[in-house]
């Protein structure tokens, strides 16, 4: 079967699901500015537009110049039929905090890019037209919700890392059994440096083995992750795993 076409955006039930937390969670790193929360404004203006056209969604951007004044510069409405990105347009962190408490919120602005979306009844007075936005018509983006779980990554403690798959760690209990008898093979050839009452002398080993390390340009030994130390815990790994 041909493999589907990966999602561009998804509903806060999904993201919840993808992150294996609550939906109220999901808003909370909305309002932490670690995930960007949106809605697409595309639909509510068609729906708009079939309800009689009592809202305005017009589009501009601030422009400076000299460092101080600014005024704001009309824009037409994004094309997104060759961009989906651009139907959607993101919450601030107020919006998210107060849809987070209401459920629903009364929206007037949005925003695309660099670019604001305003959202205003076309009659001054037409106090009833206005946009409701429910926790059910947010969404999250693929390039949001990826960045953010790459972030999480970077930042998790090592104790909170992923355990190894059963074959990671069959690989990983072969590779202290390969050092084991490796240090099992010297001791053989020579018994006298290698052994100590009839025992294998890891400390010796240890220490042999790092002495080995080729030094740099500067002379100096790259030695990370090869101390004496955790040469002799590898070995005993490997030793405990070939007797059991």
């Amino acid at each position: 079967m041909k493999e589907i076409e990966k999602k561009l955006w998804y509903t806060l039930n999904e993201v919840s699901q993808r992150l294996s937390c609550s939906v109220e969670h999901v808003l909370y790193l909305g309002m932490l500015s670690k995930l960007q929360l949106s809605f697409d404004w595309v639909v509510f203006n068609d729906q708009n537009h079939d309800a009689g056209s009592r809202l305005e969604f017009t589009c501009s951007r601030y422009i400076i110049e000299d460092g101080s004044a600014n005024y704001r510069e009309p824009l037409r409405l994004p094309f997104y039929h060759n961009d989906p990105y651009l139907r959607f347009a993101a919450l601030d962190v107020s919006q998210i905090a107060l849809l987070n408490k209401q459920q629903k919120i009364k929206l007037k602005q949005g925003l695309i890019g660099d670019v604001e979306l305003d959202i205003n009844p076309v009659a001054m007075r037409d106090e009833d037209a206005y946009l409701v936005l429910t926790i059910d018509d947010v969404v999250v983006s693929e390039v949001s919700l990826n960045h953010y779980i790459a972030e999480y990554a970077k930042s998790k403690p090592a104790q909170e890392s992923e355990k190894p798959t059963h074959q990671q760690q069959k690989e990983l209990d072969n590779t202290y059994k390969t050092i084991a008898l490796f240090a099992l093979r010297l001791a053989e050839e020579m018994p006298i440096k290698f052994t100590k009452n009839g025992n294998l002398n890891i400390s010796a080993l240890a220490e042999d083995v790092v002495s080995c390390i080729p030094v740099d340009n500067n002379k100096q030994q790259n030695s990370t992750g090869l101390s004496v130390r955790t040469i002799c815990q590898r070995i005993t790994k490997g030793s405990e795993l070939l007797e059991s």
